[in-house]
């Protein structure tokens, strides 16, 4: 964790390139190679995707769910998915057709809202929302889940600081009541952090990922 650190606060370049590389390396991600390697290029297939509902549920069944969820957790979450799809027509629609514009229009949208809207699809919660809204827009989002934020908390940053740590003494301040469902606000500044830092870096590196 104190490579994390020492990576979030350097600007070089070819650190920063390592240290994504590394993201290989570990097992979980290594096990499903292949499933990681379509899911960094899936936004090139985005109006794809998001041009119909039974698309839209098709990448979400198929693609996010075992990309994002636990291996023990994948066959439920998928047929939670199934039966919301079933019992609630409009509900994929709906989210569809707000993420199917322009995507400097999807940056606009409040974070907070629209991973709220979308936690409520069958199986999704927090950390699967913002996981789909990363591989279709990476440009803009990030995913975030709580190994994410076990690694800002080893951050020397003072956004961090005064958002994260000036928190930890109350009970359970980044949790809702689901286990290892990060909070709404959490999730939101994770995100706003990751543009911000996805900013600079672009600024520095001349660049645009």
């Amino acid at each position: 964790m104190e490579r994390l650190n020492h990576v979030w606060h350097s600007n070089d370049e070819n650190l920063w390139e390592a240290a994504a590389n590394e993201y290989w390396n570990i097992p979980t991600v290594n096990a499903k190679r292949a499933l990681e390697k379509r899911m960094e290029m899936i936004h090139q297939s985005r109006n794809v995707i998001l041009s119909s509902p039974t698309h839209f549920y098709e990448f979400l069944r198929d693609d996010l769910y075992p990309w994002k969820l636990d291996s023990m957790y994948i066959s439920t979450q998928q047929r939670n998915l199934s039966h919301y799809h079933e019992s609630v027509p409009n509900g994929l629609d709906i989210i569809r057709q707000r993420l199917a514009t322009n995507p400097s229009t999807v940056r606009q949208l409040q974070i907070d809202g629209l991973l709220n809207q979308m936690s409520v699809i069958g199986g999704m919660g927090i950390s699967v929302a913002s996981g789909c809204l990363a591989v279709l827009f990476p440009e803009h989002f990030g995913t975030v889940d709580r190994f994410c934020l076990r690694g800002f908390l080893t951050v020397t940053d003072d956004d961090l600081t005064d958002y994260f740590r000036d928190n930890v003494a109350n009970p359970d301040p980044f949790f809702d009541d689901y286990r290892d469902q990060l909070r709404l606000h959490v999730a939101k500044l994770m995100i706003l952090l990751y543009r911000r830092k996805a900013e600079t870096l672009n600024a520095n590196f001349t660049t645009n990922k």
